[in-house]
C-alpha cells in the first residue's frame, strides 16, 4: 500500500504541475499579446483599458513597469475623457504608492478613485476601491476600519444577487473578502474566526477553480497553523502556495511564503535552514522595491541571529526592519519589531533600554488590539522585571499575559478549531467520495452502452450471416430450379425433334 500511495501521489503531482505550467504560459502569452496589441490599437478606450490589465498583470512581478503603465493609462484616460479609466488609474496609484510606503499619496489616490466611481456609479470599481482600502487599513493596524471596508463588499455581492444593485454577475471575487476578514482575524488573535473565514474562502476559490487565490489561503492557513503551533503543517502550506506563485512568477506572494516558511523553520529550531529562506526574501523584495517585505526579512533575520547568539548582527537587522516599518506606519508590525528588539536588549543586559521598548510596543498592540504580540510584550517584560529583581511588576505584567494568552486561546477554543479543520476535511472527503461515486456510476453507464452496443454489434452480425445464408439458399434453388426447366425445355425439344422426323 505504501508504494502504491506513493506512486499515486507522484502521478497527481505531476498532473497538477503540468496544469500549472500550462497556466503560467497562458499567462505570460497574454502578457506579451497585450504589449503586442499597444503599437497596433490607435489611442482609443480599447488602449486604455490594455494599459489598465498590464498594470493589473505587471503589479506584483514588476511594480516599476506596471506604474508605468498605470501613468499611460491615466494619461490617455484624461485625453479621452474617459471617467471610469480615469478612476481605475487612480485606484493603481493608490495602490502603487502603498506598497512603496507612500501612504499620504496612496490614501490620497483612494480617495480620488472611490470619488470617481461614485460619481459614474460604477458599482463594481467601487467594490475594488472598498477591498483595496481594507487591505491598506489593515496594514495600518485599523482593523475595525478594515472590516467595515470587507463587510460592505460581500453586502454588495448579495444586494447584487437579489438584484438590488448592477454588479454584474461575472464578477465573483467575495472569496477575497472572507480571506481578508479571516486574516484581519488572525492578527488579533481570534483563530477560530480567522479559520472559519479563511476556510469560506478556500472553498469559493476551490468551486471557481482559481489557482492563484487558492494559494493565497494555502498561505493563511499556514499562518494560523503558525499560530497554533502546528509548524510542519504551516511549512507544508508554505511550500504549498510558493510553489504556485513561482509558478505563476508572482514575486510579491513569493516573498510572503518565504518570510512565512523560514518562520516555521525558527520555531522548530533550525535557524541556519529558516535564514537561508529569510535571506531570499529579502533578495527579492529589494529587487521588486517592496519596502514593506524589506522590513519583514530585515525583521526575521534579526530573529534568526538572535537565535544563534550574534547579538550585533541580529540588533543590526532588528533596527533596519523597525526603522522602515515606522516609516510605513504598520502598526502591527513595529510592535513585533519592538518586541523582538525589547527581548535582545533584555538578553544583553540593557534593561532600561529593553523595559522602553517594550512599553512602546504594549502601547502599540493594545491600541490596535493586535493579542499575539500584546502577549509577548507583557511576558518578555515580565522576564525583563524579574531580571532587575522587581518581582511585583513581574508578577503583575505575567498575570495580564496569562489573562491575554487565555482570551486567544484555551481549551474550549482548541477543541472548536479542531471541529472546524475536521468539518472542512470531512466536507472535502465528501465531495471527493461523491465524485469518486458520480464517476463510478459514469463508467458503470459507459460500460453497460457498450455492452448493448456489442449485443446489438452481434445480433447485428448473426441476422447479417443469417440474411446471407438465406439469400444463397435461395439463389441455389433459383439456378437448380432453372437447370431443371432448361433440362425440361431440351427434353420436349428433343422429343418434337423426333416427332417431326
Amino acid at each position: 500500500m505504501r508504494t502504491f500511495h506513493h506512486h499515486l501521489y507522484l502521478c497527481l503531482l505531476c498532473i497538477t504541475v503540468n496544469v500549472i505550467n500550462s497556466q503560467e504560459i497562458k499567462h505570460t502569452k497574454y502578457i506579451d499579446s497585450l504589449i503586442n496589441e499597444i503599437d497596433k490599437t490607435p489611442d482609443s478606450i480599447v488602449k486604455a483599458k490594455i494599459y489598465g490589465r498590464l498594470y493589473e498583470k505587471l503589479m506584483h512581478r514588476d511594480p516599476e513597469l506596471s506604474f508605468v503603465y498605470a501613468q499611460k493609462e491615466f494619461k490617455l484616460a484624461s485625453k479621452l475623457q474617459y471617467q471610469k479609466g480615469i478612476a481605475a488609474s487612480y485606484l493603481h496609484f493608490a495602490d502603487y504608492y502603498k506598497d512603496k510606503g507612500l501612504l499620504d499619496s496612496a490614501r490620497y489616490y483612494f480617495d480620488k478613485s472611490a470619488t470617481k466611481f461614485r460619481d459614474i456609479k460604477n458599482v463594481k470599481g467601487e467594490v475594488f476601491v472598498n477591498h483595496s482600502v481594507a487591505d491598506f487599513e489593515r496594514s495600518l493596524g485599523n482593523y475595525k476600519i478594515a472590516l467595515a471596508y470587507a463587510n460592505k463588499n460581500i453586502n454588495r455581492y448579495k444586494e447584487r444577487d437579489s438584484g438590488k444593485n448592477n454588479l454584474p454577475m461575472s464578477l465573483n471575487l467575495i472569496g477575497s473578502e472572507y480571506e481578508l476578514i479571516g486574516g484581519i482575524h488572525l492578527e488579533l488573535g481570534n483563530y477560530k474566526i480567522a479559520l472559519k473565514e479563511t476556510y469560506t474562502a478556500l472553498k469559493l476559490f476551490e468551486k471557481k477553480k482559481d489557482t492563484l487565490r487558492k494559494a493565497d489561503t494555502f498561505l493563511q492557513l499556514g499562518a494560523i497553523e503558525h499560530a497554533l503551533g502546528n509548524y510542519e503543517a504551516s511549512v507544508r502550506n508554505g511550500q504549498n502556495a510558493f510553489a504556485t506563485y513561482e509558478q505563476f512568477d508572482d514575486h510579491e506572494y513569493m516573498i510572503y511564503a518565504l518570510n512565512s516558511i523560514g518562520e516555521n523553520y525558527l520555531q522548530l529550531k533550525n535557524a541556519q535552514k529558516a535564514m537561508a529562506y529569510f535571506e531570499k526574501a529579502l533578495s527579492k523584495s529589494i529587487e521588486i522595491k517592496n519596502l514593506s517585505q524589506q522590513a519583514e526579512s530585515y525583521v526575521n533575520l534579526g530573529i534568526a541571529y538572535k537565535e544563534l547568539d550574534q547579538l550585533e548582527k541580529a540588533r543590526s537587522f532588528l533596527q533596519k526592519g523597525l526603522e522602515i516599518h515606522e516609516q510605513l506606519a504598520y502598526q502591527k508590525s513595529i510592535s513585533v519589531a519592538l518586541n523582538e528588539l525589547g527581548m535582545l536588549e533584555m538578553e544583553a543586559g540593557n534593561y532600561s533600554l529593553a523595559l522602553s521598548l517594550l512599553d512602546r510596543s504594549i502601547g502599540i498592540a493594545e491600541k490596535v488590539g493586535a493579542k499575539e504580540d500584546l502577549k509577548k510584550a507583557y511576558a518578555f517584560r515580565s522576564l525583563t522585571y524579574e531580571k532587575i529583581n522587581n518581582p511585583s511588576k513581574a508578577l503583575m505584567d505575567y498575570k495580564v499575559f496569562k489573562k491575554v494568552n487565555d482570551t486567544i486561546f484555551n481549551k474550549d477554543k482548541s477543541q472548536q478549531i479542531a471541529e472546524l479543520q475536521t468539518i472542512y476535511e470531512t466536507e472535502k472527503k465528501e465531495q471527493q467520495i461523491a465524485l469518486q461515486r458520480s464517476e463510478i456510476a459514469l463508467l458503470e453507464k459507459e460500460a453497460t452502452v457498450a455492452k448493448l452496443q456489442r449485443s446489438l454489434m452481434g445480433l447485428g452480425l448473426v441476422l447479417a450471416l443469417l440474411a446471407f445464408g438465406l439469400g444463397f439458399y435461395s439463389l441455389r434453388q433459383k439456378i437448380r430450379r432453372t437447370r431443371l426447366e432448361k433440362e425440361k425445355v431440351t427434353t420436349e425439344l428433343n422429343f418434337k425433334k423426333k416427332e417431326l422426323t
